[in-house]
C-alpha cells in the first residue's frame, strides 16, 4: 500500500489526471492546499482509504468511477469552489464528505450517481426529485442526483 498514488502538490495549476486505475492506497488522489484548476476525469478509483482528498481550489472532478473506498471523496482544509459531477459513487463506506461550504456537487443541473440514493425520479428525466445529502460540516448536497449510473465511454483514438 502506498501513501498516495497521485498527489498534486502545492503551487500547481491546471494539472490533468485522466484514464488511470487507482487502487489499494491510503489516498488514491491527494490534492494539496494551494493546488488549483486541476481536472480529474475518467479514472477508476477503488479500494483506497480515501479515494480523492481535495484541499485545493477551483478543481473539477467528473466522469470517474469511485468505488469500494472507505471514503470516496473528501473535501476539507481550505478547499473551495471545487465542482464534482457526473461521477459514479458505488459501495464506498462513506461516499463523500465535505467539511467546507464553497464546493458544489452538481454542475448545470447534473449531479452524480450515488448507489445508496433512495429518492425517486417521478418525471422520468433521470434526476431524482430529492437531494442527496453529503456528510460533513459543510452541510452540502447534490441537488440533481442521477438515478442511473453514468455511462463512461472509452477514450478511443482521436485523429485530426
Amino acid at each position: 500500500m502506498y501513501l498516495w498514488y497521485i498527489y498534486i502538490k502545492t503551487g500547481t495549476n491546471g494539472t490533468v489526471v485522466a484514464h488511470n486505475n487507482i487502487f489499494d492506497n491510503l489516498y488514491g488522489i491527494y490534492m494539496f492546499a494551494g493546488s488549483e484548476n486541476a481536472v480529474i476525469f475518467k479514472n477508476n478509483v477503488s479500494n483506497n482509504t480515501q479515494g480523492i482528498r481535495i484541499k485545493g481550489v477551483r478543481n473539477k472532478v467528473f466522469r470517474n468511477v469511485i468505488y469500494g473506498n472507505n471514503k470516496g471523496v473528501y473535501m476539507c482544509c481550505g478547499s473551495a469552489y471545487n465542482v464534482v459531477y457526473l461521477n459514479n459513487f458505488i459501495n464506498n463506506q462513506i461516499n463523500a464528505q465535505d467539511d467546507r461550504q464553497k464546493n458544489e456537487w452538481s454542475f448545470n443541473g447534473t449531479g452524480n450517481y450515488w448507489y445508496d440514493y433512495s429518492g425517486a425520479d417521478t418525471d422520468g428525466d433521470g434526476i431524482g426529485e430529492t437531494p442527496y445529502y453529503i456528510k460533513g460540516s459543510g452541510y452540502k448536497r447534490d441537488d440533481f442526483p442521477l438515478v442511473s449510473s453514468v455511462e463512461l465511454p472509452d477514450a478511443g483514438v482521436v485523429r485530426g
